[in-house]
């Protein structure tokens, strides 16, 4: 059979390691294994048209996700651009363990939102409902764009749960609340040039933290002082840090007399988050 350039298979390729079929599903809201399984036929012209701007952006250097204009997050689908960082799967774990652990009728916090992918997740998952969840960031444009988000995803019966704060840092919150969660910047400013392209266009503040050659642990060294203040008696927090930063900000806890200190790992057995409780 002729293969024509506008065929599935044909687009699909012109991106590497998958992510033609990747970038097509979202062009045509389906799924990559559908798509596969008609790989010879010919794409809608306006379809075609799309496709050809995300593989113009991709092949330039721009990540995936921005050059689609949205990304897949806890089963939801949410809008990113440079405005905030990518989701990524290790935070999904960060949503799936608290989830967990239950958050019913409690405040949780969301410290450094971006896309607002924690905090919404948390308040369309929650299985009963928290009371109210905080989201916090120090840009505007990143929560403008978690707003947009909300608006696209929640009900109206949980829309007036979240509650968006502009800021930086846990002390911008108007209450103490029983669960804050962060996956705040933390990687050390000296592997800047060492990292993928895709990293570039991604907002530094929101991954580099501290000074160049100091493990990228500053924003944890200067939180975790201020959470006796955030958090209810017996309240929880959760960060997800760097793999090699778990036993630094464990003993960072352990230093402010947090208890039930705990290194957790992601899906890929890699140490990713850090959980404590305040004790009194």
């Amino acid at each position: 059979m002729e293969i024509r350039e506008n065929s599935i298979r044909a687009c699909a390729a012109r991106l590497p390691q998958g992510e033609g079929y990747l970038a097509l599903s979202y062009v045509l809201d389906t799924t990559p294994g559908a798509l596969r399984a008609k790989a010879d036929s010919l794409l809608p012209p306006e379809a075609l048209e799309r496709y050809e701007a995300i593989v113009a952006r991709r092949l330039h250097g721009e990540p995936l996700q921005y050059a689609i204009g949205q990304w897949e997050f806890y089963g939801h689908l949410f809008a990113v651009d440079r405005r905030a960082l990518i989701p990524r799967p290790e935070t999904e774990r960060l949503v799936e363990i608290v989830l967990d652990e239950g958050v019913g009728g409690q405040a949780v916090a969301d410290i450094g939102t971006g896309t607002g992918a924690i905090a919404l997740s948390i308040a369309l998952e929650a299985q009963p409902a928290p009371s109210v969840v905080y989201a916090t960031d120090l840009s505007r444009e990143a929560l403008d764009l978690a707003k947009e988000n909300a608006t696209a995803l929640l009900q109206p019966a949980r829309a007036g749960m979240v509650k968006w704060i502009e800021g930086d840092g846990p002390s911008v919150l108007p209450e103490a609340v029983d669960v804050l969660l962060s996956n705040p910047p933390y990687i050390d400013p000296i592997h800047q040039k060492n990292l993928q392209e895709e990293l570039s266009y991604e907002p530094s503040s929101a991954l580099f933290a501290g000074a160049a050659g100091k493990g990228g642990v500053a924003l944890y060294e200067a939180w975790i002082p201020q959470l006796s203040t955030v958090l209810k008696p017996r309240g929880r927090v959760f960060f997800e840090i760097g793999d090699d930063q778990g036993e630094a900000v464990a003993d960072l806890f352990r230093a402010e007399g947090f208890a039930e200190v705990a290194i957790l790992q992601d899906y890929t057995g890699r140490d990713r988050m850090v959980r404590a409780r305040r004790i009194v």
